[in-house]
Order: structure tokens, then C-alpha cells, then sequence
């Protein structure tokens, strides 16, 4: 009973104070169980609305989804380490790698939200889309900075930065990433049309 409060507590501290959650967590060996199923619920939730919903889903999309969040992870893990690396970063890269699994909390509020929004409210609401659109597209931006928040604190702790540097390391990392899908996009519609 005690370790299930004790998990409870920890999962409070890392949404309220992921600067403390970090430090007392750098006190301890790495364990990279909890950022895992962390990770794999991200995946599991959207692929179950899938199935529930279309029926129709193939196998290999259903693989794609559920991997998708694993290789996120390690992108941005690998980004993290790498840069990080360039400005004197110090630490393992399974510790950032532990570390970042912890970000994707977020992603979790953010897989069931855009499965009600999407699955459930949006056939009710079809005569407001475009307001549908910007409320989904606000709400996962915002979970999504509130992971980034996470990320920042994660990389603070495990390459032992400055907040500073963390956070510069990790919003370029962020914004490189995100011109990378944005390049990566364009690219693919042009092939595809």
C-alpha cells in the first residue's frame, strides 16, 4: 500500500515540481520500467480507440501507432544526449533516455483527450469543425509545452546543466525536430501529388 501511495505521490510531484521529482530521482539507480509503460500507454490508448471505432484498421497501422511513441522517444532522447553532449553535458544516455520517458506524462492527457474529442464528441459537434480544430490543436499544443517543461528539468538533471541550458538545448532540439516533420512533410506531399 505504501509503494502505491509513494507512486501516487511521485506522479504529483513530477506534474507539480518536475525540478524536485528530477533531483531526488538522480539520487537513485536507473530504472527504466516507469518511463516504458509511461510510453507504451501513450501508444496503447489511441490504438484501442482505433480498434473500437475502425474497425476497418489495418494491422500495419496499428503496429505504426504503437511503435511511433517508442521512436519518438528515442529521437528525442538521442537529440537531448547529442546536444546536450555540445555544451558539457554530463550523464548517461540511459539516464536521459529514463528521464525523458517522464515527459510523455503529458501525452498520455493528451491521447485520451484527442480520443474523446475525436472518437466521441466530434460526430456530436460536426456543425462547429473548424471551432473542433483549434480546440483540439490548442489543447495538445499546450500538453505538448508541458512536456517540453518536463524535458527541460529531465535534461537539467540527468546531463547535469544549468535550467538555462536545458532550456535552450531543449527548445532547439524541439524546434529542429519540428522543422525536420515540417521539411519531411512537404516532401512526401510533393512525391504523393
Amino acid at each position: 500500500m505504501s509503494r502505491v501511495l509513494q507512486s501516487i505521490y511521485s506522479g504529483k510531484v513530477l506534474i507539480t515540481n518536475p525540478d524536485w521529482f528530477f533531483a531526488e530521482l538522480s539520487e537513485r539507480d536507473s530504472n527504466l520500467l516507469a518511463p516504458f509503460v509511461i510510453v507504451l500507454i501513450t501508444a496503447v490508448i489511441p490504438a484501442i480507440a482505433d480498434l473500437l471505432y475502425y474497425f476497418h484498421t489495418t494491422a500495419a497501422a496499428l503496429v505504426m501507432g504503437l511503435v511511433a511513441p517508442f521512436i519518438w522517444w528515442f529521437l528525442c532522447t538521442g537529440a537531448f544526449y547529442a546536444l546536450s553532449a555540445l555544451i558539457g553535458g554530463v550523464g548517461s544516455f540511459k539516464r536521459v533516455l529514463e528521464f525523458t520517458g517522464y515527459g510523455f506524462v503529458p501525452h498520455i492527457l493528451s491521447a485520451i483527450f484527442n480520443t474523446v474529442i475525436i472518437y466521441t464528441l466530434l460526430p456530436l459537434l460536426a456543425s462547429l469543425p473548424q471551432f473542433i480544430i483549434y480546440v483540439i490543436a490548442i489543447i495538445s499544443l499546450l500538453l505538448f509545452l508541458w512536456s517540453v517543461a518536463i524535458w527541460v528539468f529531465a535534461v537539467k538533471h540527468s546531463r547535469n546543466l544549468s535550467t538555462q541550458d536545458a532550456l535552450f538545448m531543449v527548445a532547439s532540439s524541439v524546434i529542429a525536430g519540428l522543422l525536420i516533420c515540417f521539411v519531411l512533410i512537404c516532401v512526401i506531399a510533393d512525391i504523393i501529388h
